[in-house]
């Protein structure tokens, strides 16, 4: 098995290898270059190839190669489900990308970055991605070519689907159109099925079901003129819910049932659950409710699996419709009550107000970058612009005056927040102990998590999956609530009480910098250097000579 395993890396590495080579003496354009790089990373299907070859570039400093592993890395986990490592790998990609002002691929790196967050349901922060990837698509100075086009249609795109789900349909609509707007003049078939079939579901929502099969038809034809097997699945599922509004329960299942078969295939999880989900509801519409239990524990198991809040929420929809319909109504009373905790979490008045405010903010500064290029240009009219600039400034004056006293309360915690996550930063940089002002509650948890890591530091056994388990959580509760109090993730978090102890015992003492790196848990004091000087910019060496 291991031969097997050997034989089929090598020609991944061996690709890259490729690619490595030609990079260092091509004299194509950086395009060419992104084109290349692209197809290289998309033919390695191997997670640990792929990280094999990202501590290889690490090591080189390679970071324009490293934008396009990240994000090849990023868009793999993501189809796995592993949101929240997707979302790590693409923040790193967005890292190098600014570092380098690669502003095609800070454009994808934010696009990337939303699609982890709507899948996890966090959808304001996935509108502010989408927002930032649109606001650079506007002040990129290529807006004709093929590649910037498609960046805008995938931010347009991104975006009304974050206000379908909030059920701005209005919004969502506008949206929607514009992206399809674009899609028809790049002569995109999948690009244009995708926008027929989210204005086909604006009008279902709207109960206009003649206009949404219209679009669901022109979707479907689109999807088969390019080959995709997923816009062909989800025309399915379109159309099992029209059916499924008729009453038409044989011919919805049926529907439902093709695309459930298509996306169990596929190994995308979070499109099969949409086909399970449908099955169940259809099942339970129809009375049968052996089977509805059957799709419902099923895609309980999956929206679990891959922490969608949206999902479980409509799974707890499915276990209170079922319940009722048995009789049970102290039971779907309870699941009633899941369901709107859930739907809470997902699309409240709080997130759908900072999305909004999000979409103002893209306005404002849209309007801003206008008025800068007129007045370079119109130098001349002076008098114009100053009328124009003043009408601006009252207007955004104004916004601002309302959106502040909207979200006063929300400044105010977010400033405590960030200051409370900057002393945690910097005392853990310096390797002290954190004078921080959190609840009793917040401090036990930290204490505890920080004790537990200096625990693992001494069995050289240390993992954010070990951690959620000593602490009692769940990988994904460790994680929000680590960014949450620190503003890092866990494994920088880790990372940096590591760092912390090392600089302590590197400036207290005179342990040999190799029994440092063990006793931080770094078996590797080549890896131990590098990530320290990274941290602090200098080398444990040096950090040893100032302490003198």
């Amino acid at each position: 098995m291991k031969l097997f395993r050997s034989l089929h890396i090598i020609p991944a590495i061996l690709c890259a290898t490729l690619f490595y080579a030609c990079r260092q003496h091509s004299t194509s354009s950086l395009e060419q270059h992104r084109q290349y790089a692209d197809s290289v990373y998309g033919e390695i299907k191997d997670l640990d190839v792929l990280r094999h070859i990202e501590d290889s570039l690490e090591k080189e400093d390679d970071h324009q190669s490293l934008i396009f592993l990240e994000k090849q890395l990023g868009k793999q986990l993501r189809n796995n489900s592993n949101f929240i490592e997707a979302l790590d790998h693409h923040k790193e990609g967005l890292l190098y990308a600014t570092m380098l002002k690669d502003t095609v691929e800070m454009i994808r790196a934010n696009n990337n970055i939303a699609t982890d967050f709507r899948r996890m349901g966090i959808l304001d922060d996935a509108a502010s991605n989408h927002y930032a990837a649109l606001t650079l698509c506007e002040q990129y100075s290529d807006k004709t070519s093929f590649e910037a086009k498609k960046n805008r249609v995938t931010s347009l795109n991104g975006l009304g689907n974050v206000y379908l789900t909030m059920k701005d349909l209005a919004t969502a609509d506008s949206l929607f159109r514009l992206a399809l707007e674009d899609e028809k003049i790049l002569d995109s078939d999948v690009g244009q099925a995708i926008n027929y079939a989210n204005i086909g579901a604006i009008f279902e929502q709207q109960g206009k079901y003649d206009s949404a099969w219209v679009y669901y038809k022109k979707s479907m034809e689109y999807n088969r003129k390019g080959k995709s097997d997923l816009g062909i699945s989800l025309c399915y599922t379109h159309f099992g819910q029209l059916h499924e509004k008729n009453r038409q329960w044989d011919k919805a299942i049926s529907e439902y049932k093709n695309a459930y078969e298509m996306m169990e295939k596929s190994g995308d999880q979070w499109h099969w659950l949409e086909s399970v989900i449908a099955l169940a509801n259809v099942n339970i519409s129809k009375g049968d409710m052996n089977e509805a239990q059957r799709y419902i524990q099923q895609a309980q198991e999956i929206a679990t699996n891959i922490h969608s809040l949206e999902h479980q929420a409509q799974v707890a929809e499915l276990q209170y419709k079922m319940e009722e319909a048995k009789g049970n109504y102290h039971q779907a009373l309870s699941y009633f009550k899941l369901r709107n905790k859930l739907n809470d979490s997902v699309g409240s008045p709080e997130e759908l107000l900072h999305t909004q405010n999000y979409r103002v903010r893209y306005v404002n500064e849209r309007h801003q970058n206008e008025m800068d290029a007129i007045k370079r240009t119109h130098k001349a009219e002076q008098g114009v612009l100053r009328i124009t600039i003043i009408a601006i400034i009252l207007a955004l004056a104004l916004a601002v005056t309302v959106i502040g006293i909207l979200y006063h309360s929300w400044r105010v915690r977010s400033k405590r927040l960030k200051m409370l996550r900057e002393e945690f930063s910097k005392a853990m940089q310096e390797g002290k102990k954190p004078e921080t002002r959190f609840s009793d509650e917040e401090n036990d948890f930290i204490n505890k998590l920080v004790n537990q890591i200096y625990e693992d530091m001494q069995t050289g056994d240390i993992s954010v999956e070990k951690l959620s388990k000593t602490m009692y959580i769940s990988r994904s509760q460790l994680s929000r609530k680590v960014l949450n109090l620190t503003g890092m993730s866990t494994s920088d978090f880790v990372m940096q009480v590591r760092m912390g102890k090392a600089r302590r015992l590197l400036e207290d003492t005179m342990t040999p910098i190799t029994e440092v790196a063990l006793k931080c848990g770094f078996n590797d004091p080549s890896y131990f250097t590098r990530m320290f000087k990274k941290t602090y910019d200098i080398t444990p060496s040096q950090a040893r000579k100032r302490s003198k």
